[in-house]
């Protein structure tokens, strides 16, 4: 098969003929249709007839495809609108469905094609078949109506009888329920009064036992009261008297602590100035044994200086008595040496001195 006859042959247009017509073909056999959706459905039918009519006639090599994208886009609408009339019955659906239904005409009329015996044919055959569906109908009606009103002659004297029936029972009933009625005010009443003096009783019980209930609880809140005060004054009494001897045992303690303290701070006091003047009196020793020392050295080299002057005759002459310079500059330093040595080691004791009781002089002056 070419492919300019299957573009034809596959086109959707023929499936959604096919549905169209199975839907009318439903609509119609699902219930009893009105007149004027009959001849709606007929028209749909009619115009679907003519056009798959038309188009099998046609050779598929003289078609355009776009002519049938019309059509089928019409026939949609046709199939829509019918599915929706199946489900709800909405008759505007059908006047929908036959607007299509126009554009489908008016489509057709693009598709050229010589009118043959077989097309006019099925024209009368559609217009036939439209007569004998609306003649069945209308007989399908008239007898449907016929057969109501005689249903309806024989329901309409069984209710007048019924009717009757239930007027004589409601009339019974009517009675009896006045009976009942008057029985139950009776009730009521004898009810009411009933509660009014039990209601009485229990307000004059509840009252009654409501004043027992509050001069007890005044009572006991008496009681209560008064108990509590007691502990209290008693519990008063207890924490003053415990306070007060916490309060003695506390200045006791102080000022054991405190005289102990006093006692260590004068004893420290007592040992510090020993110590500093036996570190003074060292170091006044140290001092003067250390200059002692020095002079002498200094003493030696200056006697030394002499002699070598008076062994070399010669006072200018500095570079034969260069070793005996030598010497007396090595005592030189030794003897810068040892004072360092010495203040050094004063200001050591003095700073030994302040770092030991310093901090005992300020606590003294704390607690004093």
């Amino acid at each position: 098969m070419s492919e300019w006859i299957s573009r034809i042959t596959n086109h959707r247009i023929w499936e959604i003929m096919r549905a169209v017509g199975s839907l009318i073909d439903g609509i119609l056999m699902s219930q009893p249709r009105s007149d004027e959706e009959i001849a709606d459905l007929e028209r749909v039918r009619t115009v679907l007839t003519f056009v798959g009519k038309r188009l099998a006639s046609i050779d598929r090599l003289v078609i355009s495809p776009n002519s049938l994208d019309e059509l089928a886009a019409s026939f949609q609408g046709i199939r829509d609108n019918l599915t929706e009339f199946s489900m709800d019955s909405n008759a505007l659906q059908l006047k929908e469905a036959n607007r299509f239904a126009d554009g489908v005409v008016q489509n057709a009329a693009h598709i050229l094609s010589p009118a043959t015996p077989e097309e006019l044919t099925a024209l009368g055959a559609a217009s036939e078949a439209y007569r004998t569906n609306l003649e069945a109908a209308h007989h399908v009606m008239r007898s449907e109506s016929e057969s109501f009103r005689a249903d309806v002659g024989g329901m309409q004297e069984a209710a007048t009888k019924e009717l009757e029936t239930l007027r004589a029972g409601l009339a019974e009933v009517t009675a009896t329920l006045q009976t009942e009625k008057d029985r139950l005010s009776n009730l009521v009443t004898e009810q009411q009064d009933q509660f009014s003096k039990a209601q009485e009783t229990r307000t004059t019980d509840f009252s009654t036992a409501l004043q027992n209930a509050l001069s007890q609880v005044t009572s006991l809140s008496t009681d209560y009261q008064k108990q509590f005060s007691t502990a209290q004054d008693t519990r008063g009494t207890d924490f003053t008297d415990a306070q007060a001897v916490r309060q003695t045992k506390f200045q006791e303690v102080f000022e054991s602590y405190s005289a102990s303290l006093r006692d260590q701070v004068a004893e420290s006091t007592k040992e510090r100035e020993v110590l500093l003047q036996a570190q003074q009196t060292s170091l006044a020793q140290i001092t003067k044994d250390y200059q002692a020392k020095a002079e002498e050295v200094l003493k030696r080299v200056e006697a030394r200086e002499q002699d070598v002057m008076r062994l070399v005759g010669v006072i200018g002459n500095v570079g034969v008595t260069s070793g005996y310079l030598n010497t007396a500059n090595s005592a030189r330093k030794s003897l810068w040496f040892w004072q360092f040595i010495a203040v050094a080691s004063m200001a050591g004791l003095i700073w030994t001195a302040i770092d030991v009781f310093y901090p005992t002089l300020k606590g003294e002056e704390t607690f004093s």
